[in-house]
């Protein structure tokens, strides 16, 4: 029996990342967006102290403090260069991790990286790899802030960062798989300074059919005014800024393009024309003390959808059907020019995929 000393919790869902704050808590996982949002300033390097000691072992590096809390008397708390994807020492724990970092005064942002690696200096025959899902809670003594959950892609070098509206003194990291492969944090990261925005509510993911708009939403909390800015990733890497007058979009020819109206909104319609398939849209909230950027929601264009009512279901096919067989310009399923079988074999295809 491994678990010694372990909360839990109900979360609100699991991803990648699942938050379920209490108060207004933002996850970030990139450390150029992290640090211009909450100023936060790099602690010094983690030193290569080796074994640092077993059961309730310790270490103090800056203004934080690293523990173990897992209660059994074999984990031992190790300091060491463990794996060439961090440029650096990292912090690592020789069986299941239950890290507590305490800060020396209260902070409002705190961030590291981390990496979940799977080869032979991560896990063995005797410890298996296992894809960990870690808990986190973020407190001020005794009282929990908030909390939620991540799961970081193996073999590459991330990074998680909290960022707070109320001040914390500590950080629990809890490894839900409870299993005995590693994994190791890096530098860390942190502000003693309110942030001075956060996105509080982040947007969700809309279907939509190709005629329609689609609704998006952000909020933010912080030091205002707010500048709002509205996103699209063209393609990979590239993210363009929508606004009154429609954008040139990289697909479906001349004619494809996007908009999001109204300008400088927390809500918007963003309609992307003569472009089906998936797209990533975000939110960047700009302010006189810095910026945020919202976690990236999916719009996705779907012919299926044939009413508009953002469900793909069997009302979809009776209302293409009555079209089809009254002739409509709408049953032009294909678009060339004809409404034929070919318009109802491409419109049964498409309802069989679904979106």
């Amino acid at each position: 029996m491994k678990r010694r000393n372990l909360w839990t919790f109900a979360a609100t869902f699991v991803s990648s990342i699942s938050l379920a704050a209490l108060a207004d808590i933002q996850v970030f996982t990139d450390l150029a967006a992290f640090q211009s949002a909450t100023g936060a300033a790099a602690q010094p390097p983690l030193p290569n102290l080796g074994l640092v000691g077993r059961h309730v072992a310790s270490t103090t590096v800056g203004d934080l403090t690293f523990a173990i809390n897992n209660g059994s008397p074999e984990i031992a708390l190790i300091l060491s260069d463990f794996t060439v994807l961090h440029p650096g020492i990292e912090i690592g724990l020789s069986d299941f991790e239950a890290l507590d970092v305490t800060a020396a005064s209260p902070v409002y942002s705190l961030g590291s990286y981390f990496v979940e690696g799977t080869g032979s200096e991560f896990c063995s025959n005797i410890c298996p790899c296992t894809d960990a899902t870690y808990q986190v809670r973020v407190l001020m003594n005794a009282v929990v802030v908030g909390e939620f959950q991540f799961n970081a892609p193996d073999n590459v070098l991330s990074f998680v960062g909290i960022a707070s509206t109320v001040p914390f003194n500590r950080v629990e990291y809890r490894d839900l798989s409870e299993q005995c492969d590693n994994e190791n944090w890096g530098q860390f990261f942190i502000s003693p300074q309110p942030p001075c925005v956060l996105i509080d509510t982040q947007p969700v993911d809309v279907i939509t059919c190709p005629e329609n708009s689609a609704p998006f939403s952000v909020a933010a909390v912080g030091a205002g005014p707010f500048t709002y800015f509205w996103q699209i990733e063209a393609s990979p890497g590239t993210w363009l800024t929508m606004g009154n007058d429609p954008i040139p979009m990289p697909c479906g020819g001349n004619s494809s393009f996007a908009s999001a109206l109204p300008v400088n909104s927390p809500n918007v319609d963003i309609l992307v024309h003569g472009c089906p398939g998936q797209f990533k849209i975000r939110a960047v909230v700009d302010t006189p003390c810095g910026s945020v950027t919202s976690n990236s929601a999916f719009l996705t264009i779907c012919p299926a959808d044939f009413n508009c009512d953002r469900v793909v279901d069997f009302f979809d096919y009776l209302d293409f059907v009555d079209a089809f067989a009254s002739n409509i310009a709408t049953a032009d399923f294909n678009g060339d020019g004809v409404i034929d079988f070919f318009d109802y074999l491409d419109f049964v295809d498409a309802f069989a995929s679904g979106c």
